[in-house]
């Protein structure tokens, strides 16, 4: 009896021309589903799987999860071939449901999704026709098209459902299933997170609702501090934000920023052909001459160069503008926009030289990523030079073998306060003039960062700090292997430098104008121990002048001294205002030192070294 009574049923279906089958003879379940969805309006599909409910997606697929179900926007059209008016399920991707894919003319009623068609929008295929029952459920059929037997249009007389096995997956059948729940979506209150100081390139990677669907992307690429991310859980499906899943992205993959801290102006000074930018993480803007770009507080400027015509910025700079802002990010999205966070190399001298050089109002570049580990001539040369307002460098210089000039002037007359002292700590090579002047001349620098190298060339560390009067704590200087005029000037001029380790210089072998005025005028009250036995020209040559409260020297030289300018005026009005005793330490087997300024002075007391055996 039930297998005769399925066959009239299937028969009937299939003759029907004006319905679905003839259980609806007067389009009841049709005018009802008609009636009660709702024009012009957004809706979750659903159905409940064995207690569990799953929710179609936009993709057209079937899910547990909330925050993957789709949203879906639903207009009624007229034009069908089955009924007057279908629906238009519309879930934002450019592909509209439609019919299932032919098995020839047969009907595949298992492609394991609703199927879209992304090159159509007819008012026959992709419109879907729904009815509803007497419990308050729809039945979906996949396409407004009539059923024609022999015929491809087999498609038409399908119906959405779903499968059970390994998984709940979407499928047809040419019986109604009044199994799914169409709900409308009505956004609630939002929920603002706000993030805090210290995220910098941090990545919103999920938000997770106690009960609800909630309207925030999968992954928020460059959250920064200050940010808010808004997600908004729909008054349908009550529930509060429970968390935001976030995880800190490599610092390299985030291009090179400039962020404004007041509203104002950036300004970019020659840019090179192929710089870009972009506001906010928007459409890429090419630059032609001086470039001015209007900024609100909060506003992020993202920076590219297309990595061909574009191998060095010399000449580019940014400066002028009147918007106080900080800089993050990676450099290297200046050289290669596409593969900047794999970027190492620089390949053109002078890539960067003076790139901020003059900008007054910038304050923060502690978050400004220069990954380079092969440099060029010059690469960095000026490139903070007179930031007068600038606080913070960036945290880590990386590469271990430094060109000539890389460093040279790089943040001279700045407003650096602190730096890292592991900044440089890689460094183990230098080459000619590589930090010349680097920190010369900061008025409110306290540090010095450590210096590894133990390659070193001539004028290498040059003036490093002159001028700096507030630097007052330094490291060892490792190197053994000196050049010419290596250290010249390095800390003349630190004058609240008042101690350095005792072993600071171990080189035994000395060159030319290696320590020439490397502590002059600064606030010494003990000198580094000086094991040289042998002085050659230029080597202590003003060394610790206009140290006035210096009380304590140790050289251990037998042979050079006060000779070819070796300690020409080395000690001229050291230990001035120094109280008590004032002492010179010698080798034991060293008895000829001048008393002048170029040897003892007079008024300092001489002790010969103590060796222990």
């Amino acid at each position: 009896m039930k297998k005769k009574l399925l066959a009239l049923f299937v028969s009937v279906l299939a003759m029907a021309g004006t319905n679905v089958w003839a259980a609806d003879p007067d389009n009841t379940l049709y005018e009802a589903a008609l009636a009660a969805i709702q024009d012009d309006q957004d809706y979750y599909i659903q159905t409940n799987v064995n207690g569990t409910m799953y929710y179609v997606t936009t993709g057209g697929l079937l899910t547990s999860d909330r925050q993957q179900a789709g949203i879906f926007h639903i207009t009624k059209t007229s034009g069908g071939e089955l009924v007057g008016t279908g629906f238009r399920i519309d879930g934002g991707t450019n592909a509209y449901f439609s019919n299932p894919p032919l098995n020839g003319i047969v009907a595949n009623l298992n492609p394991g999704v609703f199927y879209r068609n992304s090159n159509y929008d007819r008012d026959t295929w992709e419109r879907q026709v729904l009815y509803l029952d007497g419990n308050g459920k729809y039945a979906i059929r996949s396409c407004n098209t009539q059923y024609a037997e022999n015929s491809y249009k087999d498609a038409g007389r399908t119906f959405w459902t779903y499968s059970t096995g390994d998984a709940v997956t979407p499928c047809y059948t040419y019986t109604p299933a009044f199994i799914w729940d169409f709900v409308v979506y009505t956004p609630g209150t939002p929920h603002t997170v706000r993030f805090a100081n210290g995220i910098e390139g941090w990545s919103v990677q999920d938000v997770t609702a106690a009960s609800a669907v909630v309207s925030a992307p999968a992954v928020l690429e460059n959250v920064f501090a200050g940010d808010s991310l808004v997600v908004t859980a729909p008054a349908t499906l009550p529930g509060k934000v429970k968390s935001v899943k976030a995880a800190k992205l490599n610092p390299l993959n985030v291009p090179f920023t400039i962020e404004a801290i007041t509203a104002g102006t950036i300004v970019v000074n020659d840019p090179k052909n192929g710089m870009k930018y972009s506001l906010n993480y928007g459409e890429k803007t090419a630059m032609s001459g001086t470039t001015t770009i209007n900024v609100a507080a909060g506003d992020k400027v993202v920076f590219y160069g297309n990595g061909t015509s574009i191998r060095n910025y010399n000449g580019t700079i940014i400066k002028d503008g009147t918007a106080q802002v900080k800089v993050y990010g990676n450099i290297m999205s200046l050289i290669d926009e596409e593969n900047f966070f794999t970027a190492t190399t620089l390949t053109s001298a002078y890539a960067l030289h003076a790139f901020f050089k003059g900008n007054t109002t910038l304050t923060d570049a502690g978050g400004l990523m220069l990954p380079a580990t092969t440099l060029t001539t010059g690469c960095y040369q000026s490139m903070f030079n007179n930031c007068t307002n600038l606080t913070v460098a960036p945290a880590e210089l990386p590469a271990a073998v430094l060109a000539e000039n890389c460093y040279a002037h790089m943040f001279r007359s700045s407003g650096l306060v602190t730096v890292s002292e592991d900044m440089m700590v890689n460094a183990t090579t230098m080459d000619r003039e590589s930090c010349v002047s680097m920190f010369r001349e900061c008025p409110n620098l306290t540090n010095a960062p450590t210096i590894a190298a133990t390659t070193l060339a001539k004028l290498c560390c040059n003036a490093m700090f002159y001028g700096s009067p507030n630097v007052a704590s330094v490291s060892k200087l490792p190197a053994t292997t000196l050049a010419d005029s290596c250290y010249f000037n390095m800390f003349n001029g630190c004058t609240s430098l008042t101690t350095v380790p005792s072993d600071m210089l171990p080189a035994t072998v000395l060159v030319k104008g290696c320590y020439a005025r490397m502590f002059r005028e600064t606030g010494l009250t003990a000198g580094p121990e000086l094991p040289a036995t042998v002085l050659v020209k230029n080597c202590y040559r003003n060394m610790f002048e206009n140290c006035a409260s210096l009380a304590a020297v140790t050289c251990l030289a037998t042979s050079g001294i006060d000779q070819n300018n070796s300690t020409t005026g080395w000690l001229t009005n050291a230990g001035t205002s120094a109280t008590g005793t004032k002492i010179f330490t010698a080798a034991s087997n060293m008895v000829d030192w001048p008393t002048s300024v170029s040897g003892i002075p007079s008024g300092w007391t001489r002790q010969n070294l103590v060796e222990v055996w």
